[in-house]
């Protein structure tokens, strides 16, 4: 994960429904402004991200395993659409939130995702983890 300054690519603005957190797309990670923290989510370790329908508990009788009973909610992402992110290498993998426009977030992180993959920084984030095994 870069740790220089960097201005990020997009930011969803806070609202009640963020519980006036916000969250933040960089060309190399999500990251999660919580009153706990900040959640930062590297693309090496992002599986999946989507827009999922309210009421996060519903998925896992959504043909979806009991692993999506268990997700980190850290705003009230029960109540409308919300972005739904798996990741490895926690002990809750399913991190769900609820930016402003969901499908936006979305599309604005696929398509970092996918710029990021494409400059071979997935290679070389992949070989840092290897040799440090």
């Amino acid at each position: 994960m870069s740790e220089r300054f960097e201005l990020p690519v997009y930011v969803a603005p806070r609202t009640w429904l963020t519980l006036g957190q916000e969250y933040r797309v960089y060309p190399d990670r999500v990251e999660l402004g919580t009153w706990l923290g900040r959640l930062v989510i590297p693309f090496e370790s992002l599986v999946e991200i989507d827009v999922r329908r309210p009421v996060v508990i519903a998925d896992a009788f959504r043909s979806r395993s009991w692993a999506y009973f268990f997700a980190l909610k850290v705003d009230l992402a029960d109540f409308t659409d919300h972005v739904s992110i798996v990741r490895t290498g926690a002990l809750l993998p399913n991190v769900r939130f609820n930016p402003v426009d969901p499908g936006l977030f979305v599309r604005i992180c696929r398509d970092q995702m996918a710029a990021w993959e494409a400059s071979g920084l997935r290679i070389l984030a992949h070989e840092a983890t290897r040799g440090s095994e």
